[in-house]
């Protein structure tokens, strides 16, 4: 029962990492790198980690995550901090009434 707990645990450490920075994703050929790594690793198991039991089609796509003994890492930077690169977002056009309500110098916030 334990190993089920320490399983989830993992998970939602993962998840809560992934979804705290961004949800970085590593690109394509970086997962199929990740991936032929875990197949060739002694604790791969129908596609879970034996290591860590995180299931390793969604782990090797996250920029957060690294190999739980060392056999690939994340793309945090030595840091830890990962800063993901957003395109810069346009300015949203207000609607009509607010915009003539700008023009006539009254404010609606």
């Amino acid at each position: 029962m334990s190993d089920i707990v320490n399983m989830a645990g993992n998970a939602l450490k993962a998840g809560y990492r992934y979804v705290t920075h961004g949800m970085p994703n590593v690109t394509t050929e970086q997962a199929n790198e990740r991936m032929l790594i875990c197949t060739q690793c002694e604790h791969f198991n129908n596609y879970v980690c034996n290591e860590c039991g995180c299931m390793l089609m969604l782990k090797t796509r996250m920029a957060t995550e690294s190999c739980p003994i060392g056999k690939w890492g994340n793309l945090l930077g030595e840091s830890g901090n990962y800063t993901p690169s957003l395109p810069e977002q346009p300015k949203p056009t207000p609607c009509l009434p607010c915009q003539q309500a700008r023009e006539q110098g009254i404010k609606n916030d």
